[in-house]
């Protein structure tokens, strides 16, 4: 988004001509998969720590399932999008990885003490 960038790119990586705008199309597509991948790698952390790793299995085929619909979707869609297709169909799987582990890991819980002393009464 800023001629950092594409100076990075040309300058330093020596790409250029139309390699050049469409690898930066690419990356500005992959920005989503780079702002909830953070937040994803925290949730599954939170899940590890509470041993829910049941959970992370869940959102991993939400992103697979996810990834492969957009993917499918967008090479008859859009075929003029190239390796955006792929940068876009990953950064949608991502998205609905880290959506599916949160909903899980806000979803009430049974206490089990309280389970307990109902079976015990």
């Amino acid at each position: 988004f800023t001629p950092i960038g594409r100076w990075f790119m040309s300058d330093m990586m020596s790409v250029s001509g139309q390699l050049l705008d469409e690898s930066l199309a690419v990356l500005r597509v992959f920005l989503l998969f780079a702002l909830a991948m953070p937040w994803l790698d925290y949730c599954n952390g939170l899940a590890m720590l509470g041993k829910k790793t049941k959970y992370m299995v869940w959102s991993q085929a939400g992103n697979l399932t996810a990834t492969l619909v957009v993917l499918s979707v967008l090479v008859f869609v859009m075929p003029g999008w190239n390796g955006a297709i792929g940068a876009a169909a990953q950064s949608v799987g991502i998205v609905t990885e880290l959506l599916v582990i949160v909903l899980l890991l806000k979803r009430p819980q049974k206490n089990p003490i309280e389970t307990n002393h109902e079976q015990q009464v």
